[in-house]
């Protein structure tokens, strides 16, 4: 009876500590995002941008370790991402990076005439999106 205590004590004890939480975090999987509503997420979770470097020293990020911060490309004001970028900055972390959507595209079978057309249409695009991104002072 002794023994199967100890076994059930010790299945328990075994057991509580596989339960343990694991991220991953990538470029392809940021823990911090930015939203396009304007908020900042640490985990899933929305937070203060002055709390997110206590929060990533909790987490066992070291200040050289790189931290990728997802952020929409279409968000016209970036203060935000400044903001947040500034803030890791001061607290000492060196290695911040903005991490977009991400995009890719095969041109294996196409003519050369095709390959430069969707060229021309992506700079015209990206143009487009600059002027939205421009920032009128007064």
């Amino acid at each position: 009876m002794k023994h199967q205590l100890y076994l059930a004590l010790v299945a328990v004890l075994f057991w509580g500590g596989c339960t343990t939480e694991h991220y991953v975090s990538d470029s392809k999987h940021p823990e911090v995002a930015i939203t396009a509503a304007g908020g900042v997420t640490f985990r899933g979770r929305f937070v203060d941008p002055e709390d997110l470097p206590g929060l990533l020293r909790k987490a066992s990020y070291s200040r050289t370790d790189t931290i990728y911060i997802s952020a929409p490309d279409d968000m016209a004001d970036w203060r935000l991402k400044r903001k947040v970028m500034a803030i890791l900055s001061r607290n000492g972390f060196t290695r911040p990076v903005l991490v977009g959507e991400e995009r890719s595209s095969s041109v294996v079978g196409r003519t050369g005439e095709e390959r430069r057309r969707d060229a021309r249409a992506r700079q015209a695009e990206q143009r487009q999106r600059q002027q939205k991104r421009e920032v009128r002072y007064k």
